[in-house]
């Protein structure tokens, strides 16, 4: 019955650090895919807030968003996930996991790397421009540089 199902909304961040990027693997799945940090919206958050909130939560990192790059969709038995994808870096911190994950790798910005993250996210970031992503990056650090005390 459709009145049981839930929708959740949810954001992703596509953290790059030079040409590389940040996946996790959840404890709670056999297979050895890999997602991105991020999670669920709570009642009154934005979506940035939100990605920010749940990033710090899973990685002790901070981070910023500086590109919205696209939106996912996916549908399981009893609920459906509806989320965005944002492109970020880091701002300050280092990586301690949470309970939910149980290891993280900084994967090459390449076809191949994106073959080992879970189909929703990499049917989206296979139709990235990589180098353009990697100059939003660059930028975005010259921008701030000065204003952050960052490790890069």
């Amino acid at each position: 019955m459709i009145e049981d199902k839930k929708i959740y909304v949810a954001s992703k961040a596509f953290i790059v650090n030079g040409s590389k990027f940040l996946a996790m693997h959840r404890k709670d799945t056999k297979e050895e895919w890999l997602e991105l940090p991020g999670g669920r919206l709570e009642f009154g958050e934005s979506l940035e807030d939100t990605l920010k909130r749940e990033v710090f939560e899973e990685t002790k990192l901070n981070i910023e968003q500086v590109k919205l790059l696209d939106t996912w969709n996916w549908v399981g038995e009893n609920h459906e996930i509806a989320g965005v994808i944002y492109l970020c870096r880091i701002v300050e911190g280092n990586i301690t996991l949470s309970e939910e994950h149980d290891y993280y790798k900084w994967l090459e910005i390449d076809d191949e790397s994106m073959e080992r993250i879970h189909t929703v996210f990499k049917e989206k970031l296979i139709k990235l421009d990589y180098e353009e992503v990697k100059t939003l990056i660059r930028d975005a650090k010259s921008k701030y540089r000065g204003i952050y005390n960052y490790p890069f």
